[in-house]
């Protein structure tokens, strides 16, 4: 009986517990998802605005482009609510592609960018926002521990500043068409 004892007592010893990313991140991954599944399928009304869409030479012979797609959807009361905001530029060789999710209330809560910049030490970062708070950090798949994400803070109050001017883009836009 004393050998099947330290089996016994093994066996009955917990498991370490894997860590799990906050509920919220979760909701915010599973929706962005979601909204960008429905966009792939052309499920949402899509506003496109586009700088030098062409790609023509500038006077300083560089190219420079940028554009902004919307979309969006209509609340019962045919109020347009915005999804997802794209925003994409480029510069010669070095494109930016930044995206904006947004929730029923016009807040964002996440945003993810995917750059080609070389000075950058990342290639993609999704931040999830709470209440205009970063909860969740992610550099190329790897989550950020909040004690090291300070070097990170001006780009997540960036992308902060960004997302609400690309919401008032899209109301303007929405409130002129209706004009």
């Amino acid at each position: 009986m004393l050998l099947y004892l330290p089996t016994l007592l093994q066996a009955q010893t917990p498991k370490p517990k894997i860590p799990r990313e906050p509920s919220t991140t979760r909701y915010l991954k599973d929706m962005y998802l979601y909204v960008k599944d429905k966009a792939r399928k052309n499920q949402y009304y899509i506003n496109e605005f586009s700088v030098n869409t062409h790609a023509l030479l500038w006077k300083d012979n560089s190219t420079s482009q940028k554009s902004y797609i919307f979309y969006y959807s209509f609340l019962g009361d045919d109020t347009p609510l915005l999804r997802l905001a794209v925003l994409t530029e480029k510069q010669g060789d070095t494109e930016i592609r930044t995206e904006f999710l947004y929730d029923q209330d016009g807040n964002m809560g996440l945003c993810f960018e995917k750059q080609n910049l070389e000075k950058l030490a990342y290639r993609e970062m999704t931040v999830f926002y709470e209440k205009d708070l970063c909860i969740n950090l992610i550099l190329d798949k790897e989550v950020i521990d909040p004690r090291n994400s300070k070097p990170h803070q001006a780009k997540v109050e960036k992308f902060k500043k960004l997302a609400k001017e690309v919401y008032q883009k899209f109301t303007q836009d929405q409130a002129n068409l209706e004009n």
